[in-house]
Formats: C-alpha cells, structure tokens, sequence
C-alpha cells in the first residue's frame, strides 16, 4: 500500500471515529432532554431521576472530553502524515478553521462563494 493511500485510508477512519463520537453527543443530550420533558410531561416531582440524570449527564461530559482526545490525536497524526512526505490529502467536506482562528470559530462558504466566520 503506497503511503497516499495509507494516509486517505487513516483519514477516512479518524473521521468516521469523529463522527461517531459527535453522534453520541447528540444521542445522550437527547436523552437528558427526553428524561427531563418525560417528567415535566408526567407531572413528577424533580426528585425522580435526579441520580440517573445526573449519571446521564456525567456520560456526556465522558463523550465530550473522548471527542477532544481524538481531537487532539487528529492534529498529531498531521504530523504523521507530514513525516510520512504527504503534505496535502484531501478527503471529506466539512469546513475548517481557517488558519490563526481558534476551533470556536469555522469559515463557511454561503451560496454566493463568500466566507464568513461563524461562530460555533
């Protein structure tokens, strides 16, 4: 395997990696929001559930520092790809912080070909 094709490959599966921790978020804040609207719907006492919301919660906040470890894995492995003389690989089509910007804030071309910064 010629090391272009080790690097696309790599790339391919960090991003189904990041995108599958990105689905966990959504998927337990979806639960606490789900758990919270079944109580207010049920009319119970907030003192039902607090230990299993609270336990929930603390699962998002696991998913949330997990996607930032393999965040920070992502920029060492363009270092890896760098080293490996494979400077430019190109694979996917999210938008990325232009350079100097913080990860907060994403460049995104509207309709027109324009960029604007959003905040994130």
């Amino acid at each position: 395997m010629k090391r272009n094709e080790m690097v696309q490959n790599g790339a391919r599966q960090l991003f189904a990696a990041e995108d599958s921790l990105e689905q966990s978020v959504v998927d337990v804040a979806t639960l606490i929001a789900s758990l919270s609207q079944m109580r207010l719907d049920g009319q119970l006492s907030a003192c039902y559930g607090q230990k299993a919301l609270k336990a929930v919660t603390a699962s998002l906040n696991m998913v949330v520092d997990a996607r930032g470890v393999l965040l920070e894995a992502h920029e060492e492995l363009k270092d890896v790809k760098t080293q490996l003389g494979c400077r430019t690989v190109a694979v996917g089509n999210m938008p990325k912080p232009s350079a100097g910007m913080t990860p907060d804030v994403w460049v995104e071309t509207t309709e027109d070909n324009t960029n604007e910064q959003i905040a994130a």
